[in-house]
């Protein structure tokens, strides 16, 4: 896990790939996007852009072995 700030340098060496995809959210408005899949490098590497409204949390449980990586734009994240 790697914690920080994204508007701060990274802390350490990353992936190329994980660069690629903290660039891009760095760069990008994502309020003025709509909901959908965009393109980061084409299929390698894309940003799923969701609008849902959250509820109380709730325990469930994981079923995938793929890695997500999630970043919240407003609110608690």
């Amino acid at each position: 896990m790697i914690f920080g700030h994204i508007a701060q340098p990274n802390p350490c060496r990353l992936p190329a790939a994980i660069e690629k995809a903290l660039d891009f959210l760095r760069a990008t408005d994502f309020n003025a996007l709509e909901p959908g899949v965009v393109e980061i490098d084409g299929k390698n590497i894309y940003a799923q852009i969701i609008d849902l409204t959250t509820r109380e949390a709730v325990e469930k449980p994981s079923g995938s072995a793929s890695s997500v990586y999630r970043y919240s734009v407003s609110g608690v994240g």
